[in-house]
């Protein structure tokens, strides 16, 4: 297993300027290319900018800040995602946070439709484990350790 540490992460802009990300891990032809198959990434959320529209994208976002995020996606009414809670949306939905009071990050899970698909969940611990099998021979396990 790699240990992948936030801080050792490039940081790269929004395509619309509005936010920062990390890449953890990808899958595509070659590491510049925006047509990658899947990502993975954390994205830092500073305030109520809205994310950049990605069209063709399935995304995944899962809460890391302790007090969650409060996302709008489209015309629905706001939905508080808590620590760790997943909402699953389309790259061409119009996503923003709201409310936002102090910088928070999001795990990010971005599959190309019709070439990829995935989920996100989360498992607790201890010093062995055994996750549960993949659907197929090839997937990524991305394990995370902090507090």
């Amino acid at each position: 297993m790699r240990v992948v540490r936030y801080a050792e992460l490039a940081e790269i802009r929004w395509s619309n300027g509005l936010g920062a990300t990390r890449e953890v891990a990808r899958n595509s032809e070659d590491s510049d290319s925006a047509l990658f198959r899947w990502r993975i990434s954390i994205a830092r959320i500073d305030g109520d900018a809205p994310f950049s529209p990605l069209p063709g994208l399935d995304r995944s976002l899962m809460a890391l800040g302790k007090d969650g995020v409060t996302l709008v996606v489209g015309d629905a009414d706001p939905r508080h995602l808590a620590l760790h809670e997943v909402v699953r949306f389309n790259g061409e939905d119009d996503v923003r946070p709201v409310g936002v009071t102090s910088p928070s990050l999001d795990l990010n899970l971005m599959t190309r439709r019709g070439a990829a698909s995935g989920t996100m969940s989360l498992f607790t611990v201890g010093r062995e484990a055994t996750l549960p099998a993949t659907q197929s021979e090839t997937g990524q396990r991305s394990c995370w350790t902090g507090s």
